[in-house]
C-alpha cells in the first residue's frame, strides 16, 4: 500500500481556529494571522446584530401575534356584551308587552262587565214585583225589586177586596207573586179554595192585563197537618194544574218545607206550636221568592 500523503499539521493554532474560524480556500496560514483584529471583531458585532435583529423580529412577530390574539378576543368579548344586552332588552320588551296585553285583556272583561251590569240595572229598574202574604211572610221586605203586602189572616178573597177597592194599584206593577190559602185550608174545601183562585185571577187581570202572575203554593204546617195535610196537598196539586192550563206561573215553595210526608219541624217557630216560620223558615221562603224574581 503506497504510503498516505502526510497531513501538515505543523505550525497550526487551534486556539486561533476556534477564534477566527477556519481558513477559506486558498487562504494561507500567514494571511489568516495578517487578519486585523477590528475586522474581525466588526463581524462578530455584525453576527451579534443579526442575531439580534432576528431575536427582535420574533418577539415583535411573538407581540402581534399576541396583539392580534387579545384583539379577537376583545372582538369576542364585545359580541357577547352586544348579544347580552340586546337580550336583556328583549326580554324586558316581552315583559312590557305581556303586561300591556294583560292590561288590555283585563280592560275589555271589565267593559264587559260593566256593560252586563248596567243591563241588569235596566232589567231590574224595569221589573216591580208585589207580593202579597198572610203573616207567614210578614218579615220578607228585604228582597230587592220587591214590595211586601203581609196581612194578618189575609184569605184569597182579601186581596180581591183590595185591588176592588183600590187598596192596591196593580198598575205599579210587572209581577205578583201571591202567597195564600193558609187561612183558607181549615175552613173550606179543595173546590172552594181553588174557586176563589180563580175568581182572584180574573180580577188581576181585569185591572191589570200585563202583570204576570205567580201563585206560591200552601205550606203544611206542623200545628194543623194532622187534619189538614192530605188537603193541602190536594190544594197544592190543583193550583199547579191550574198554573199550567192559564199560563201562569206555580212556585213549589212546599218543597222547602216538606220531607218524608211530613213538614220539616226546625223551619217552623216551637211557641206557637208552628203556626207560623222561623227564621230559618223565613230564610227558606225568602230564597223561593228571591228564585222566582231572578228568573221573571
Amino acid at each position: 500500500m503506497a504510503d498516505r500523503p502526510r497531513r501538515d499539521v505543523h505550525g497550526l493554532n487551534y486556539k486561533s481556529l476556534s477564534e477566527y474560524g477556519i481558513p477559506d480556500v486558498g487562504e494561507t496560514k500567514e494571511e489568516k494571522k495578517l487578519e486585523d483584529p477590528s475586522s474581525v471583531k466588526r463581524k462578530l458585532d455584525v453576527r451579534d446584530e443579526k442575531k439580534s435583529l432576528s431575536s427582535a423580529k420574533k418577539k415583535l412577530a411573538a407581540a402581534l401575534s399576541l396583539d392580534k390574539s387579545c384583539n379577537e378576543d376583545d372582538v369576542e368579548n364585545e359580541e357577547l356584551r352586544c348579544l347580552r344586552a340586546e337580550l336583556k332588552s328583549t326580554e324586558d320588551d316581552l315583559k312590557s308587552q305581556r303586561l300591556q296585553n294583560e292590561k288590555l285583556k283585563l280592560k275589555e272583561e271589565l267593559k264587559r262587565k260593566q256593560q252586563e251590569l248596567e243591563k241588569e240595572k235596566e232589567v231590574v229598574t224595569s221589573k216591580k214585583v208585589l207580593v202579597f202574604t198572610d203573616s207567614i211572610g210578614k218579615y220578607l221586605d228585604d228582597i230587592i225589586c220587591m214590595d211586601l203586602v203581609a196581612v194578618r189572616g189575609a184569605r184569597i178573597y182579601s186581596l180581591r177586596n183590595m185591588i176592588k177597592g183600590r187598596d192596591i194599584c196593580l198598575a205599579n206593577y210587572s209581577h205578583i207573586i201571591i202567597h195564600l190559602g193558609t187561612n183558607d185550608i181549615v175552613n173550606n174545601s179543595v173546590d172552594k179554595i181553588i174557586a176563589d183562585f180563580r175568581e182572584l185571577i180574573v180580577t188581576i187581570k181585569s185591572y191589570s192585563s200585563s202583570i204576570k202572575i205567580f201563585i206560591s203554593s200552601i205550606l203544611p204546617r206542623p200545628v194543623d197537618f194532622s187534619y189538614t195535610g192530605n188537603k193541602c196537598k190536594s190544594v197544592n196539586l190543583e193550583l199547579s194544574r191550574m198554573c199550567s192550563k192559564s199560563n201562569l206561573s206555580y212556585i213549589r215553595s212546599f218543597k222547602r218545607f216538606f220531607h218524608k210526608g211530613i213538614p220539616v219541624r226546625s223551619l217552623f217557630a216551637f211557641k206557637d206550636g208552628g203556626l207560623h216560620l222561623n227564621e230559618a223558615g223565613q230564610y227558606e221562603l225568602r230564597q223561593c221568592f228571591q228564585h222566582a224574581i231572578n228568573h221573571m
